[in-house]
């Protein structure tokens, strides 16, 4: 189900990956996809080097920037969505009693340890 969610995330974003760049900041990108130069606002300060470094290595399989950008950003966005489907799901699971809750299982071995520990004190 989550995946599935990913999925139709992408097939309706795909299809409208931008053809040319539209502002500065995208002319700036699509430079730091040619030669990454932060001084050089290419991109501008602070150069999203992962960002960039994933924009590089699309552009080797899809040889335009702007195209190349556009999918670095519906790639991630794709996991974006997976990782927030994912938490509300765990979420759910552990809001109606499923699952593994963590937090009460540290707290009632730790109020048995402190239990066995009042136990042996008071024994002669």
């Amino acid at each position: 189900m989550i995946v599935l969610l990913a999925g139709i995330f992408l097939t309706l974003h795909l299809p409208y990956l931008p053809r040319s760049l539209e502002d500065l900041d995208s002319i700036n990108f699509a430079l730091g996809v040619r030669q990454f130069d932060v001084a050089h606002h290419q991109p501008h300060p602070p150069g999203y080097p992962v960002y960039m470094f994933i924009a590089k290595a699309v552009y080797t399989a899809v040889p335009d920037e702007a195209r190349a950008l556009g999918l670095v950003s519906v790639l991630s966005g794709g996991l974006g969505v997976l990782a927030i489907a994912a938490t509300a799901f765990a979420g759910f699971l552990h809001y109606i009693g499923i699952g593994r809750n963590t937090v009460n299982d540290e707290e009632e071995e730790e109020a048995e340890h402190e239990a066995k520990k009042i136990e042996e004190e008071q024994r002669p």
